[in-house]
């Protein structure tokens, strides 16, 4: 296994992460939206490749920043996980397409395109995690993300769907 494919998993989370903040500095929002469906692509490339390396018989194990578990966040992809990640990226990038004619410029405005890279990272997380712990601390990134995302709707049907969503939400966290 080559020292790029031993980094897949990592990079799987990584790139969305690091691709929020910087569609956030972009400006006009043209360039913001180029970023996160680019962003989204190369994810779910990352994704298919990651498969790839797990179907011809490699399971792959990251701990992030060398720490050995249970101190650091440890990500193991293997069948399912890859599969499930790979599912995940194709959806997230369909979404990203789709949001390119979708989503208003007011909430462009607002962080959509970060949040939902964020929402992209939480997922892939929650999918490759390594521990019941950052489980637990990837379902909270994504809900968090789906949260904000919700609540940004106007209207008092959409608020009173995100508040049940976020109780339901909180109560699942207990």
């Amino acid at each position: 296994m080559n020292s790029l494919a031993h980094h897949l998993p990592a990079l799987q989370v990584i790139v969305p992460m690091l691709t929020a903040p910087l569609v956030m500095l972009l400006k006009p929002a043209g360039l913001a939206r180029a970023a996160a469906t680019a962003a989204s692509l190369f994810a779910f490339a990352i994704a298919i490749a990651l498969t790839i390396g797990v179907l011809d018989g490699h399971i792959y194990t990251y701990r992030m920043g060398s720490w050995p578990a249970p101190y650091g966040i440890t990500l193991v992809a293997d069948t399912l996980g890859a599969i499930m990640v790979v599912l995940g990226g194709l959806t997230g990038f369909a979404v990203a397409v789709y949001a390119l004619a979708d989503i208003d410029p007011e909430k462009e405005r607002l962080g959509y395109h970060a949040l939902f890279q964020v929402l992209i990272a939480g997922v892939s997380g929650a999918f490759l995690t390594g521990d019941l712990f950052n489980l637990y601390v990837w379902f909270e990134v994504l809900l968090l993300s789906s949260f904000v995302l919700m609540s940004s709707e106007r209207g008092a049907e959409a608020r009173a769907g995100a508040w049940r969503y976020e109780l339901l939400n909180l109560i699942s966290s207990l």
